[in-house]
């Protein structure tokens, strides 16, 4: 992820396919928008301009992109402004993680048990 550690200096801009992939696994494949068939106008807006736009700050396309997909103060991107979460779609996948998660307090992997509560406990907090 390319960031520059100043909040509101940098646009989300992904620095190869794989930042932009978990991006999108986190936030965009979980979203109502994606689920109606079309592409998202949001993804291909940065995937197109981001680049070119990223150092251009006084560039209205660039404040565009900001606010669309904002980073934190660290730089890295946080939820998109127009996001709005497929509820029935992350509903099932929580409750398949919280019982894949008691299977492996069962079966004594409290490690890894905690660590797939937590991401349930992550999507929770996003419906």
């Amino acid at each position: 992820m390319v960031r520059s550690g100043r909040k509101g200096t940098m646009m989300a801009h992904f620095s190869n396919g794989t930042e932009g992939i978990a991006y999108q696994e986190h936030w965009c494949f979980r979203c109502q928008h994606r689920s109606s068939g079309n592409p998202c106008p949001i993804w291909a807006a940065h995937f197109d301009f981001c680049h070119e736009l990223c150092n251009k700050e006084d560039d209205p396309g660039k404040q565009i992109l900001d606010m669309l997909i904002p980073v934190d103060d660290g730089g890295w991107p946080m939820k998109c402004s127009m996001f709005l979460v497929d509820v029935g779609k992350d509903a099932k996948t929580v409750a398949e993680l919280k019982d894949r998660a008691g299977k492996l307090m069962r079966d004594g992997k409290m490690t890894e048990a905690i660590k797939v509560f937590d991401l349930a406990w992550d999507m929770e907090r996003t419906m």
